[in-house]
């Protein structure tokens, strides 16, 4: 089992940071020698290198819909990773069409993606720190992920994780946190 974890934003662009700050976070939370963490500036293509020999992926970026509070955290299960398009991305091209891609020239991608969007407050203002409230949906993400990651390390590693509240469905599920 190897699990890759991919924080994706621009680090100087306020919330859009906000990927990026949960996988920082996550780098000095846990460490397993089946886990990738990843801070990616780019997304797009790129995720292919860090997706690529996988078991499981999981993806934290921030969203720019402002259909939602700042810092509402919307969480997207699937076992079926090419049915996760459209997601709220500012960043080039959506995820389906990277899997896609990757999947049609033969590349060994995770049977599972797991995103997180934390709803952005600000993303044109430059700074390297986000605004309160979505430096709040980071440590919460963060402290979720590394639980649940925890979980998954300590229990068999064949095992599925998160029994007692799975609702993971054969195409798409989203949930706000």
């Amino acid at each position: 089992m190897n699990i890759v974890v991919i924080g994706v934003g621009n680090s100087i662009a306020t919330d859009d940071g906000a990927g990026i700050r949960v996988a920082q976070r996550l780098r000095e939370t846990i460490s397993d020698r089946r886990l990738t963490i990843v801070e990616s500036e780019r997304g797009g293509l790129e995720l292919l290198n860090f997706l690529e020999g996988s078991s499981k992926a999981y993806i934290i970026d921030a969203a720019w819909t402002k259909s939602a509070p700042p810092g509402t955290i919307t969480l997207i299960r699937t076992r079926s990773p090419y049915a996760v398009e459209p997601l709220p991305s500012i960043h080039t091209i959506g995820l389906r069409t990277v899997l896609s891609f990757g999947q049609s020239i033969g590349m060994s991608l995770p049977d599972e993606v797991i995103v997180f969007t934390i709803e952005a407050k600000e993303i044109e203002r430059f700074s390297e720190e986000c605004t309160p409230e979505i430096e709040a949906a980071t440590r919460r993400v963060s402290t979720l992920l590394a639980s649940e990651l925890q979980q998954m390390f300590d229990a068999n590693a064949s095992q599925e994780i998160g029994t007692n509240r799975d609702f993971i469905v054969n195409t798409l599920s989203v949930e706000h946190i």
